[in-house]
């Protein structure tokens, strides 16, 4: 092999190495674009659904204060204002199980919050769940509410960037 040769490889293998190491810069400044987006849509999100589900617990909290939901006493208008809360709720815990939404996030910003309203509609999921014999209604809330409260349970929340 002669000098010209070796320097050929030489330098088809040095752009080798550089072309490899833009691919990985590209890659990761794709991940922290998608890791940003996500988070913002989330953000975002959050703030178009509190501005529907608000109103509706406080019509509810107005009736049955802060205690779980009695659904015996339950009026046909407290019931619509439960469904609408809980499908709401279920799109919101669709998009996160699905990989849409931040459950992080959310865990952060109203973890503590979902967790007390699944706790307060519960009796209201198991009975529409018995009466319409579907064990599936709202399962996207409860694998939410699972979810975070398995977050909720471990000690100490960091902030979790992974490629920014």
């Amino acid at each position: 092999m002669n000098t010209f040769e070796i320097l050929s490889i030489t330098l088809g293998f040095l752009t080798l190495i550089v072309l490899w190491w833009q691919l990985f810069l590209i890659y990761k400044t794709y991940k922290a674009d998608h890791e940003r987006r996500k988070k913002q849509s989330t953000i975002e999100y959050l703030n178009e659904i509190r501005k529907l589900y608000r109103p509706v617990e406080y019509k509810l909290s107005e009736k049955f204060g802060v205690k779980v939901i009695d659904v015996d006493k339950m009026s046909e208008d407290d019931k619509i204002n439960v469904l609408e809360f809980l499908s709401i709720v279920e799109h919101l815990s669709t998009g996160i199980n699905v990989g849409v939404f931040d459950v992080e996030l959310v865990n952060r910003m109203s973890g503590a919050y979902f967790v007390k309203m699944y706790d307060k509609f519960i009796p209201y999921i198991r009975d529409i769940r018995e009466r319409r014999h579907n064990d599936n209604l709202y399962c996207e809330f409860s694998s939410f509410n699972h979810s975070l409260e398995k977050m909720r349970s471990s000690n100490g929340v960091q902030a979790k960037i992974s490629y920014s």
